[in-house]
Parts: C-alpha cells; structure tokens; sequence
C-alpha cells in the first residue's frame, strides 16, 4: 500500500485508515485489467495450451518459452506439494 501511495495511484481518505483510488490510479488499473483480459489471456489460452503429445514441439519461439515456463510452473508446484 506504501508503494502505492507513494506513486500517486492511491490517497488515504481524511479521517479515516481506508484508501481511494487517484484519477491516475484509477487509469492505469482499468488499462491492466483491460490488458490481461484482452491480451494476456487470448494469447496464454489460445497459443500456449498443455499439448497431449509429450513429443510435441512448438512452432514459434512466444509458444517454446511459454510452455517452459508452463513445465516450470508446474514443477515448482509439485515442489510445494510435496
């Protein structure tokens, strides 16, 4: 929250611990929700899927780095499983 206010992108309300979003913050949190909705998620869940074939490889380089990064994820969850 500290960072947050020290940025500007949010301000305490008088009297009171609760905080508010600035004009400002209020901006750049529309346009990351906007960005991971309209961005983010077509090209994780239209390009980078669990393929069933472990012998598949990927054509371009976006869909290798995201399914390395998918496999990490995956074994870095097993890990705290474990």
């Amino acid at each position: 929250m500290r960072k947050l206010r020290l940025h500007g992108l949010i301000e305490r309300r008088p009297k009171s611990y609760a905080c508010r979003f600035t004009s400002k913050g209020t901006k750049l949190s529309i346009l990351l929700i906007q960005w991971r909705q309209r961005i983010c998620g077509p090209l994780r869940f239209g390009l980078c899927r669990t393929r069933p074939n472990p012998d598949y490889m990927p054509d371009s380089r976006f869909e290798k780095a995201c399914l390395k990064v998918e496999k990490t994820m995956d074994d870095v969850i097993a890990l705290m499983a474990a």
